[in-house]
């Protein structure tokens, strides 16, 4: 077995993995929580229902938990070969789950923002194409969706650079 293999403890595999999956999934239940706010035909009229939910709330946490599963583990183990993996300097758990803290904090923040722009000016902030129909209430909620994935996906690539960055650095 590898040494890099051989330093880590469970709680740093397990912990940046599930621990990222976990702040990803609280984070999009409680976002979908807002959203059902905005627009409950977001979950009645454009989701599935496989359960047969009938409140559209907890509609929205199950499909808020559902998929958070793919970019919640997808981040948390590339975060953890970026952070902890190798003979470099290993970040620590803590700091590196503080970075997912800090990224989600940036993508709810821009999707407010993105919000109110559109409230403001009742107008869509993306192509026509990306949104389901023309109603101001699921504009809101899309221009929402859309901005927590499209900064989601860019702050992920920026928090990753930030931790590679920082362990060359180091050492």
């Amino acid at each position: 077995m590898s040494k890099e293999i051989q330093d880590e403890t469970r709680w740093d595999f397990y912990g940046t993995i599930l621990g990222t999956w976990g702040m990803v999934m609280l984070f999009a239940v409680v976002h979908d929580q807002y959203v059902v706010g905005l627009s409950p035909r977001h979950f009645t009229d454009y989701h599935t229902n496989p359960l047969g939910i009938e409140n559209v709330r907890v509609l929205a946490a199950f499909w808020g938990v559902l998929s958070s599963v793919s970019p919640g583990m997808t981040l948390g183990v590339v975060l953890y070969l970026f952070g902890r993996w190798g003979a470099r300097k290993k970040m620590a758990t803590r700091r590196l789950l503080m970075g997912v803290l800090y990224l989600i904090c940036f993508t709810e923040i821009c999707a407010l923002i993105s919000l109110g722009l559109t409230h403001i000016t009742h107008r869509e902030l993306y192509p026509s194409f990306l949104y389901v129909d023309n109603s101001f209430e699921m504009m809101c909620s899309q221009t929402v969706q859309l901005t927590a994935y499209f900064m989601g996906m860019l702050g992920s690539v920026v928090l990753l650079s930030g931790v590679y960055r920082r362990r060359k650095q180091e050492g």
